[in-house]
């Protein structure tokens, strides 16, 4: 049932864009939640432009922090500022995990913590559709991983959530 409801990151534009050639968009709102590759590489400017000047685009971006950090922080604090985004209603809830997380957890416990925190975030949210921001390797890579296997690892684990 989760899978039917939470959309990975290579569907995410295309499923935006069909959303925008169906629906009416006017007035869409979407939370998109993850670190610095949300932040620096322009996603929330690339979803506004894709639904309009009706929609509302709110992003909640931490450096270096995953969606397991997210939630503690929202356990920790029911009065934090995504405690309150989560109260609202939103049409789609992106969620992005931090790159190292799936190359640095064995692929069973990734896929264990990642299962986790979305299905306590559909759970205690109200939103329409779910998303899985899928990231990419560090430029410089990680340890011994390059840019390319580090992208490989966490393509995979992306797939197998």
């Amino acid at each position: 049932m989760l899978q039917e409801r939470v959309v990975t990151s290579s569907f995410l534009l295309l499923s935006l864009l069909l959303l925008v050639m169906t629906d009416d968009i006017t007035g869409q709102r979407v939370l998109i939640i993850g670190n610095s590759y949300i932040r620096r590489n322009g996603l929330t400017f690339m979803v506004q432009s894709i639904l309009g000047d009706t929609a509302q685009v709110v992003q909640y971006a931490r450096p270096s922090k995953g969606l397991y950090q997210h939630w503690q922080g929202v356990q920790k604090n029911s009065a934090s500022e995504l405690a309150l985004l989560f109260d609202q209603e939103w049409d789609w809830i992106v969620m992005q995990d931090s790159s190292l997380n799936p190359v640095q957890l064995l692929e069973a416990t990734w896929n264990i913590v990642t299962s986790f925190v979305i299905q306590r975030i559909v759970e205690s949210t109200s939103s329409k559709n779910y998303a899985l921001f899928q990231t990419w390797g560090r430029r410089d890579g990680w340890k011994q991983c390059s840019f390319l296997t580090m992208s490989h690892q966490v393509y995979e684990r992306y797939q197998s959530a």
